[in-house]
């Protein structure tokens, strides 16, 4: 009996310090889990206020709304302390893995040299009037009343349908060195100069082509010749081919060798193309006129104006005023290794521009 007794002491006592070690386990892990929360708490609260986001993003837990401070910093561009009826919808983008883009569209009225100042810093001042690109159709043909749009890699025209011309707008893109050296943001910019004392500014983000990798996922590209063939493969917006000839259809040509020229060579039409077209200097005349020269870039491959130092897409373009007849264009390419390259080709203006 009392051995019987002595195993049971002995086994509540051992259940007992089991049970004390086991909940002073308990203790210290919540104990440590406390203290990592009030850490990150304190982290969060001394050190988060620093931190840096690129504009137009904030961090998970942080206030998300637009307001004139916030905006300005994004376009790089304040709102005038003029502006009245200031309204702006949509939320600053999420940072992070499975981050969010931001959405925004602002507007507000000011006086017209208010209005005039800030809608200028937009798409190098030129707005179209009657056109609404927050209103448009997308094409990837020219038509009477078309605009060419170019930015973040999309070359298309828009137009708008009963829009007054005393409705000026454009969609352009616009480089922001600080998200990284190759980000466009795409924008739309109204000018509403009805009311000849107060006009209103509207500015617009489209979600869909900033958030894709390009913008040309979204809307129609230019139809584009390809004058040169295979032999170089230029691709040439502005025309279309008719009865065996390039007829011009816009004023405003434009020409990109992306990431074509080399992907074309190297799968050889013609063995002798195989030098490399990197940093190649680019010199282009019509009928005998030169135009401004250009180069290929080592990066991209793209056809750039060498005063040029964007690295967006179908930046090379010429608007003349054309006169109807036949038309010359010659292209000479220097590579930096390989042989000087001479290329013509002609185009038939119907009418003047």
């Amino acid at each position: 009996m009392e051995a019987e007794r002595s195993g049971t002491i002995r086994r509540w006592s051992a259940w007992r310090w089991k049970s004390v070690l086991g909940l002073a386990g308990l203790y210290f892990l919540v104990g440590i889990i406390g203290i990592a929360v009030t850490l990150a708490g304190l982290w969060l609260l001394i050190f988060q206020p620093f931190r840096q986001y690129p504009p137009g993003f904030a961090d998970i837990g942080r206030e998300r709304d637009w307001n004139p401070d916030n905006v300005g910093h994004f376009i790089e561009l304040q709102i005038p302390a003029q502006a009245r009826d200031f309204v702006a919808e949509g939320q600053l983008g999420l940072v992070g893995s499975y981050g969010i883009f931001p959405t925004l569209e602002f507007s507000f009225t000011s006086t017209p040299d208010v209005a005039n100042a800030f809608a200028a810093h937009f798409c190098n001042g030129v707005l179209h009037p009657g056109f609404d690109p927050f209103n448009s159709i997308e094409s990837d043909s020219p038509g009477t009343e078309a605009v060419l749009v170019r930015g973040k890699g999309t070359i298309h025209y828009a137009y708008s349908n009963d829009t007054s011309l005393s409705v000026r707008g454009n969609r352009c893109s616009r480089w922001d060195g600080r998200i990284n050296a190759n980000w466009y943001w795409l924008e739309e910019i109204v000018l509403d100069t009805t009311n000849p004392n107060v006009y209103r500014v509207s500015y617009h983000l489209p979600f869909d082509p900033n958030s894709s990798g390009m913008a040309e996922e979204v809307y129609p590209r230019a139809y584009a010749i390809t004058p040169l063939g295979d032999a170089f493969r230029l691709n040439v917006t502005g025309f279309r081919a008719l009865n065996g000839s390039y007829v011009l259809g816009y004023p405003t040509i434009c020409m990109e060798t992306r990431a074509l020229a080399r992907v074309w060579d190297r799968f050889a039409f013609d063995p002798s193309l195989h030098s490399g077209y990197e940093n190649a200097e680019v010199s282009i005349a019509i009928d005998g006129i030169a135009q401004p020269s250009a180069v290929i870039t080592e990066d991209t491959f793209s056809l750039r104006p060498t005063d040029s130092t964007g690295t967006d897409a179908w930046q090379y373009c010429i608007t003349k005023d054309w006169q109807p007849g036949r038309h010359s264009m010659e292209i000479v390419i220097v590579p930096i290794n390989g042989n000087v390259r001479v290329f013509d080709w002609e185009f038939v203006v119907p009418n003047a521009f």
